[in-house]
Parts: C-alpha cells; structure tokens; sequence
C-alpha cells in the first residue's frame, strides 16, 4: 500500500533505521521494530506516524498503528 512505501520518508531516517512497515489492513498499519528499547519508545509516537503518513497521502487511511 502507498502507507507502507512512504513509511521511510514520512518517519524519517533515525525511526527507518531501527523499523518497517510490513503491512496496511483495515486502517491498522503493522511495523516492525528492531530492538524492544526501540519499540517502547515508539509507543509513545504511534498517533503521530498515523497524522504524518495520513497528512502526507491527503487522507485518513491509517487509522492505528501496531508495532510488532
């Protein structure tokens, strides 16, 4: 999906290195995160991933995101 392809240039360079995108179901995007530090840390950015990849497509498509 365009979510998961723009996930590196909307995250930038620091959150790309340690994490993907896997996958876009149902407005949930799935990424996965390299480290369980790292992915602590995440937690606390989710909603703001979901405003910038949505914000960058024009529309709401991701509606949550889950980090694995």
């Amino acid at each position: 999906s365009q979510a998961v392809l723009i996930y590196k240039d909307v995250v930038g360079e620091k959150i790309a290195a340690i994490s993907e995108a896997v996958d876009l179901r149902g407005g949930k995007l799935f990424v996965k995160v390299h480290s369980p530090t790292w992915k602590e840390e995440l937690m606390f950015t989710r909603h703001l991933i979901a405003e910038k990849i949505n914000k960058e497509l024009g529309v709401e498509v991701v509606k949550q995101v889950f980090l694995l």
